[in-house]
């Protein structure tokens, strides 16, 4: 039965094996999949929230794929070990089953960074962060996730923190870089504004990463003065991100803490 189900069936029932809710934001004409823990009641304060990589767009290099959710969960692994609140917010047309009317290939393709899919998570958290009381957004991204993670920072007011983990954050050099089509219908870093100074920016890369090499988060990074890459030696794409998280978390938790006015 798991061989025959789709990878957004797979993927939310990882989700609720690791006893999260798999619940769905209305963001007209979507309905964006989320998880939230299971059994915890709306609070305030403030929220992690994991945005996944962009999954398998293609089906070998040459066909969209039928439904692009990511094979393997690793941004709900991450997830997993933060023990604050947090939520998982999926893209339009990633881990829906069946998926939207509205969804179309150029969602995942070309248009994976457009006005079309910012604009969906952007509602989509609006809402969230009016139904939970939530009083600030912790942005976390992987991969693609850390472009949406970024271009979604710039357009709202409720973002302290924006934490990448191998972003392609310019994704014309990154698409050149590897020889891929261009994404046309994406939106650019370059025509946005700098984030402001006062919310933390964290581009976190491997040394080993060879999808998105460090030289080339260096360059995304540097549309934001005030944004800082870190290079972490011996690691991936994907290794070993998961592993430390609870002590980047933590590193995470000290730096927020000391950018707050009272210093707590």
């Amino acid at each position: 039965m798991t061989a025959c189900s789709s990878p957004a069936q797979r993927h939310n029932g990882a989700a609720e094996a690791r006893s999260y809710v798999v619940g769905s934001v209305t963001a007209s004409p979507f309905r964006l999949t989320v998880y939230l823990p299971s059994g915890e009641p709306p609070s305030p304060g403030l929220w992690h929230v994991y945005l996944t990589g962009d999954g398998t767009p293609w089906e070998r290099g040459r066909y969209p794929s039928q439904d692009p959710t990511p094979r393997r969960p690793m941004v709900l692994e991450l997830m997993d070990r933060d023990p604050g609140p947090r939520l998982l917010l999926h893209r339009p047309c990633y881990g829906r089953h069946p998926p939207d009317p509205a969804c179309h290939p150029r969602l995942w393709t070309d248009q994976r960074y457009g006005e079309a899919v910012v604009d969906a998570m952007d509602q989509a958290l609006d809402r969230l962060v009016a139904e939970r009381g939530i009083d600030g957004l912790v942005l976390i991204g992987h991969s693609g996730g850390g472009l949406l993670a970024r271009l979604l920072a710039g357009r709202r007011e409720d973002v302290q923190a924006l934490v990448t983990i191998a972003a392609n954050l310019d994704h014309a050099a990154w698409t050149r870089h590897h020889g891929y089509l261009p994404l046309a219908g994406s939106l650019d870093l370059a025509d946005a504004p700098p984030l402001d100074a006062g919310i933390l920016q964290w581009h976190l890369v491997g040394s080993r990463d060879r999808l998105v090499p460090p030289a080339m988060v260096h360059q995304g990074a540097r549309h934001d003065p005030h944004a800082r890459v870190e290079v972490v030696d011996g690691f991936d794409h994907r290794c070993c991100w998961v592993e430390a998280w609870p002590v980047l978390l933590e590193r995470l938790d000290k730096e927020l803490a000391a950018n707050r006015p009272d210093g707590h």
